[in-house]
């Protein structure tokens, strides 16, 4: 995990991103939703159809020692979309609360990168209003539901969408 203070000026020049990767997503969740947001990850990369497919969370791209606000204000300039996993926890994860609210105001100040935000609310919990005017999309955890193909549907649109908008 990245840290939130540093006295060492060698992390300086190790900022920025492990090998320049790009991501097709990011997922931002709390630390109790860690088993449920890896099982998105799958769901997602096995079941959306999308050639090469790249999630990740914030460690697989911040460099260790990274200042938070750096780390996590970077990952909408170095992904294509920013998914929030909104569960009840999310309010509670200081650090993941932080990391949205980094990401939308991100969001909010540069026009490229309206609407890449994107909020899974999970288990019908409500929209924070920080997030009302961000469109969100009901996350199916379940690929036998009825309201799967809907959830895969749209996640195809969005990530090839993106894909197109950023090369």
């Amino acid at each position: 995990m990245f840290t939130m203070f540093s006295d060492c000026a060698d992390v300086e020049e190790d900022r920025g991103l492990v090998d320049d990767q790009w991501f097709d997503a990011i997922i931002l969740h709390a630390l109790e939703d860690e088993t449920a947001a890896r099982r998105c990850k799958e769901i997602l990369q096995e079941h959306i159809n999308v050639p090469n497919l790249k999630i990740g969370f914030p460690d697989d791209i911040i460099l260790p020692g990274t200042h938070t606000l750096d780390g996590l204000a970077s990952l909408i300039s170095n992904c294509r979309l920013v998914i929030i996993y909104h569960s009840r926890y999310m309010s509670m994860d200081g650090l993941m609360l932080f990391g949205k609210q980094a990401n939308i105001i991100q969001s909010l100040e540069d026009p490229q990168k309206r609407d890449r935000i994107i909020p899974f609310i999970v288990d019908g919990e409500e929209i924070s209003v920080d997030m009302c005017t961000i469109q969100s999309v009901n996350y199916t955890n379940d690929i036998r539901s009825a309201n799967f193909p809907s959830f895969q549907n749209k996640m195809k649109r969005l990530f090839l969408m993106w894909r197109e908008k950023i090369a």
